[in-house]
């Protein structure tokens, strides 16, 4: 839960697409396959609408699968079943997978056993573009949305997404395991009251389902084609222990501060003439506030944790009605703000989206920014900028999209409308207005208990009022339209367009 707002300069055009170190790649060079280096202009630069429909290739005739019973009919034992099969993934070889692939020979084995005839049919989105005259490679580099296809995208999505849940569940687990032992030994003085709430709670149960629900949407988003399948970049192992330790860490001294009832510590004379008052708070009574790198460094682990492994499929969920402005144009010629871009994670799934749109990051931290740099360095066409977003540093109408992630309830009242003129002032005519944040106040009513603990738990100071806002009022105001509001577990998307 990101508050305002991160420099730098834009970073020289990349003459690549997308992220270094891609897979190699086959294109179309004078009229032979190549790699990589056969350069194609408009690779990865549009983006490619879902395809429907089901193209079935007929395959070379040594290359025919065939059901059990007509296998045993024809002579065809499982050990020439699986050289077959073999000869036919290596005339696949030369087409680099992502990781839906690791699922590959899975899928094989289902086909052999279950189709009368191969059908070449796999989600365009496994696929990187290829640009060839034979008809055979296109069609199936082009054919999407068969059984086959879903299949080994849920399987690698699983194979990404269940390890992630299951670390970040067993970090909140420990965590209230120490909260508990904690809370047997209450410190002398302490200016805290029991929490409390008469409103609806929702129970383990209910929560696990939408967190199922959630990562459905997650994965049918994918598998429609309007994002790849999701690269959540945690780092390797080595460095998720060492923000594991640091998040554990400071625990101790969150625990003091909410028994305490300490949440100014970041404020000095230094920093109260560089940052407003509303923004110098140790807010989530988190040590350096949104100060220090070392607080950036914990962050996402520490949201993550929150959500029970969720706030990177919630971040996704923006993509959607992006998608919906962005499919079909030339995303070069696209312009997007972050405002409030925090570490950059939201950031980092629009360039997996569209490698080549032009993006900003805005964010009050330097701390921060530098945590955002040093996690997109992957990636080109993008910049950033240590602003406030109250006044953010932009031409009027410069930009197809606004987005802000996890920021608007960490904002005085008179602040958002304040932030959200701005937004509207930059927004170009049929620009696009994505919001991300907390749910509020009757949107699921089983969870209303929840929310109004929250801040009760947690130094959140103006997530009440946020509960009450009227967003729909508050677009009005500044001439944009609201088109709609979509829950995502106990977050939510707000989406709205200046006309």
């Amino acid at each position: 839960m990101v508050v305002p707002v991160g420099a730098g300069s834009l970073r020289p055009a990349c003459d690549r697409h997308g992220p270094q170190r891609q897979p190699a790649r086959l294109y179309h060079h004078d009229g032979n396959l190549c790699g990589g280096g056969g350069r194609v202009d408009l690779v990865n630069t549009l983006p490619r609408p879902p395809f429907t429909g089901e193209i079935s290739v007929q395959p070379d005739p040594l290359l025919q699968v065939m059901p059990e019973a007509e296998a045993s009919q024809s002579g065809i034992d499982d050990t020439a079943r699986s050289s077959l099969l073999d000869r036919y993934r290596k005339g696949l070889s030369g087409i680099s997978l992502p990781r839906p692939a690791v699922g590959l020979p899975i899928v094989m084995s289902v086909i052999a056993m279950n189709s009368k005839t191969l059908r070449a049919t796999m989600n365009h989105s496994l696929l990187p573009p290829i640009l060839i005259e034979s008809k055979a490679l296109e069609s199936l580099s082009n054919s999407m949305a068969s059984p086959v296809s879903r299949f080994a995208t849920r399987l690698a999505y699983g194979a990404s997404q269940l390890p992630r849940i299951a670390w970040y569940l067993g970090h909140g687990a420990a965590m209230r395991q120490l909260s508990e032992m904690a809370g047997r030994r209450p410190a002398e003085g302490t200016r805290r009251g029991a929490a409390f709430t008469g409103a609806p709670m929702p129970d383990r149960r209910r929560l696990y389902a939408d967190m199922v629900t959630l990562f459905l949407q997650d994965l049918a988003n994918v598998q429609a084609g309007i994002y790849p399948l999701p690269a959540d970049h945690d780092g390797s192992l080595l460095r998720l222990l060492h923000r594991s330790r640091m998040f554990f860490a400071d625990l101790p001294s969150i625990h003091r501060r909410r028994e305490n009832g300490e949440y100014l510590q970041v404020q000095s004379e230094e920093t109260r003439r560089k940052r407003p008052s509303y923004y110098l708070q140790n807010f989530h009574f988190q040590s350096g506030g949104w100060m220090t790198l070392e607080s950036a460094r914990r962050y996402d682990t520490q949201v993550e944790v929150l959500l029970n492994g969720t706030a990177n499929a919630t971040r996704r969920q923006a993509l959607r009605p992006l998608h919906e402005v962005f499919s079909g144009r030339d995303q070069r010629r696209l312009r997007l703000v972050d405002v409030g871009c925090g570490t950059g994670r939201a950031l980092d799934f629009f360039k997996q989206a569209w490698p080549r749109l032009p993006t900003l990051g805005i964010d009050m931290s330097e701390a921060y920014v530098a945590e955002a740099k040093h996690h997109l360095k992957r990636w080109c066409w993008i910049n950033f900028i240590i602003a406030n977003g109250e006044a953010i540093p932009l031409e009027d109408q410069s930009q197809d999209a606004v987005t802000s992630i996890f920021m608007f309830h960490e904002l005085p009242p008179k602040v958002r409308r304040i932030i959200f003129r701005e937004f509207a002032r930059v927004l170009k005519c049929g620009g696009r207005l994505v919001l991300v944040d907390s749910l509020q106040t009757g949107d699921e009513p089983d969870y209303d208990g929840m929310l109004e603990l929250f801040p009760q738990s947690y130094h959140e100071p103006y997530y009440l009022s946020y509960l009450k806002e009227d967003f729909g009022a508050m677009a009005k105001a500044c001439g944009l339209t609201h088109i709609r509001d979509v829950n995502a577990f106990v977050s939510k998307v707000m989406v709205f367009d200046k006309p």
